[in-house]
């Protein structure tokens, strides 16, 4: 039972690795020869193979050079089909390994991501802060309307300026280099400052805290860019 699974396993083989279909391309009759001997007593990968038929055979049908030559190809397809094996073995291993190296830069990335997370929260709390203790006097609303448009039109300029230290942080983040992040932090820092100046001289609570987060937010990213360039 044991001989039967390995024959199975030898055929097994050399269909995988096309040893077979090589054998077989010679000619027809080479096929046909194949095909019919697939159930042969004689044939190594028959489920009937008998190896004293077989071996009797060769003694009454091949002379000792013929011999020869068959255990010189058998031991060719041998190392053939050893070396396709440590071949796919390798390509496994390789393709594991890579896999695995994946999945560790993939963890360390997650894991860095944490103190960002744990910051985003801290500004989100910042902000929900801020936004209670801001208060917007009626005098610097432009646009008269009714009282629901009004508040409407306060809360929105609100958010916007409770919101930019956030801004800023994403436009740093965002960018595909650290000046080109800095650049259009910069940019929005300069349509924003003047607004936040204004509202500081009306009085406005909180303003004044949210323009030194921002020019915080600015200060770490040039000194990233500044150690980016030294280095």
């Amino acid at each position: 039972m044991q001989r039967t699974g390995g024959r199975v396993g030898s055929s097994a083989l050399r269909d995988y690795y096309g040893l077979a279909a090589s054998a077989s391309n010679g000619s027809s009759s080479a096929g046909a020869a194949v095909a019919s001997s697939s159930s042969s007593p004689l044939d190594p990968d028959s489920i009937n193979f008998s190896p004293s038929l077989a071996l009797e055979d060769l003694r009454r049908t091949k002379n000792a050079a013929g011999l020869m030559n068959d255990q010189a190809r058998l031991l060719t397809e041998i190392r053939e089909l050893d070396g396709e094996r440590q071949s796919l073995v390798y390509n496994h291993h390789h393709e594991l390994v890579a896999a695995s190296e994946t999945i560790r830069k993939m963890k360390t990335r997650a894991d860095d991501l944490t103190p960002s997370l744990d910051a985003l929260r801290a500004s989100l709390t910042q902000i929900d802060k801020t936004r209670a203790e801001l208060s917007l006097p009626e005098h610097l609303v432009q646009h008269k309307s009714s009282g629901r448009d009004q508040e409407g039109q306060q809360a929105r300029a609100i958010e916007r300026v409770v919101e930019l230290p956030t801004r800023l942080r994403d436009c740093i983040a965002l960018e595909r280099t650290a000046d080109e992040g800095l650049a259009a932090a910069e940019r929005l820092w300069g349509q924003s400052e003047a607004v936040l100046s204004a509202w500081d001289e009306a009085g406005v609570h909180g303003v004044k805290e949210v323009a030194s987060e921002c020019r915080e937010v600015l200060r770490e990213a040039r000194a990233r860019v500044s150690g980016a360039a030294r280095g």
